[in-house]
Order: C-alpha cells, then sequence, then structure tokens
C-alpha cells in the first residue's frame, strides 16, 4: 500500500479506463461474455462507454483509422 501524499493537487483517482481495439463489435461480445455486461452506450461509431458499478468507466476505443 502507498502513503498518501498531501502535497500533491494530484488525486489517486481514475475516471475512465480507455483501452484500443481493432474489432469494436468484436470487443463488446468479449467483454460483455467475460465480465457479464449488460447495456452499455456506443458513441461516434468507434467508443463504447460499458456500464460499471464504481464511479470509474470502462471504454473501449476502436480508433477511426
Amino acid at each position: 500500500m502507498t502513503t498518501p501524499n498531501n502535497n500533491t493537487p494530484i488525486k489517486n483517482r481514475i475516471g475512465a479506463v480507455f483501452i484500443p481495439v481493432c474489432n469494436l463489435k468484436k470487443a463488446i461480445e468479449w467483454y460483455r461474455k467475460i465480465i457479464g455486461l449488460e447495456g452499455g452506450e456506443e458513441h461516434f461509431g468507434h467508443l463504447y462507454v460499458a456500464p460499471m458499478e464504481e464511479t470509474a468507466s470502462l471504454i473501449l476505443d476502436a480508433i477511426p483509422k
């Protein structure tokens, strides 16, 4: 465990995790199966925001070429 450093303005928190993927549809299916995801939202044809129980978001990103 790390000791908190109160001398920094940077918080020890993560708001979102972006995972680059090659095939968005297959990645969504895989994460739904592995993590048991239901629902979620697709944006701009290359982003999928997975519904998570905590405050951080899991975002799959098929970066357009």
